[in-house]
């Protein structure tokens, strides 16, 4: 049941493109689905969009002001005493109650949004490498080419390279951080 527990993904808030290159933020739902043998076959998948007052139904309650902060200065340092301040909760219950609702730290949620961004804007800018990392909130090239390819299994070069022969997508200068 562990496994299983592994491969789903409830609630979770991703930006994705939309229409003519627009951005949007959508919570999405993914569990898997199993054969008569409980071996899993597919996936079935939610997506809905993200309402700018917060998330429908109080998902996450009490987390909606650190969510949308995070969403909204993810280029900037931001630490879990900013988060827990906005969020009206102590350091220490904002930590837990975060672990405990997303599987994942503040840090370790903000770090896996900065490079979803990140990886939107390798495939749809030309903006160099070391212009993608500090728009996305990493202190420089090095610490993002490290965190990156931890997360997709290569450098953000390799990626830019495989998804644009891939998408055939038109390309903005830049689309990563709009201030």
């Amino acid at each position: 049941m562990e496994t299983n527990r592994r491969c789903a993904s409830v609630n979770r808030i991703e930006r994705v493109g939309e229409f003519e290159g627009m951005m949007a933020w959508n919570i999405t739902n993914k569990i898997p689905v199993f054969d008569a043998k409980g071996a899993i076959i597919g996936t079935a998948r939610i997506t809905r969009a993200l309402r700018q007052d917060g998330l429908p139904g109080g998902t996450v309650s009490g987390f909606e002001p650190a969510l949308a902060y995070m969403r909204d200065h993810y280029y900037r340092g931001i630490n879990n005493e900013q988060l827990a301040s906005i969020s009206k909760m102590s350091l220490r219950a904002f930590e837990r109650q975060f672990l405990a609702s997303f599987h994942l730290t503040p840090q370790k949620y903000l770090r896996k949004l900065r490079l979803r961004i990140a990886s939107r804007a390798l495939i749809y800018t030309n903006e160099a490498l070391s212009e993608v990392a500090l728009n996305c909130g990493f202190a420089d090239q090095s610490h993002f080419t490290r965190e990156f390819r931890r997360q997709f299994g290569r450098t953000p070069r390799e990626y830019r390279e495989h998804y644009k022969l891939c998408a055939g997508v038109p390309v903005t200068k830049s689309a990563a951080r709009k201030q």
